[in-house]
């Protein structure tokens, strides 16, 4: 696991970060579920124009090249 505050390793059991002193309970009441999955496009709020996915998803493999 890695530690949000300063990015040190820290172990699944440990309470706070050895490195910085940061609580890890303070992650779990603040975030009390799961990680959303990473996507190359995330947009729950359904803001993003409908075929802008595939768009940039072009436009994407285009740099990758």
């Amino acid at each position: 696991m890695i530690c949000p505050r300063c990015r040190a390793r820290v172990g699944r059991a440990d309470d706070s970060c050895s490195h910085c002193r940061f609580h890890l309970g303070t992650c779990e009441k603040l975030f009390p579920f799961a990680a959303p999955p990473l996507e190359l496009l995330i947009d729950p709020t359904r803001l993003l124009p409908d075929g802008i996915e595939k768009d940039l998803t072009k436009a994407r493999q285009k740099l990758r090249k």
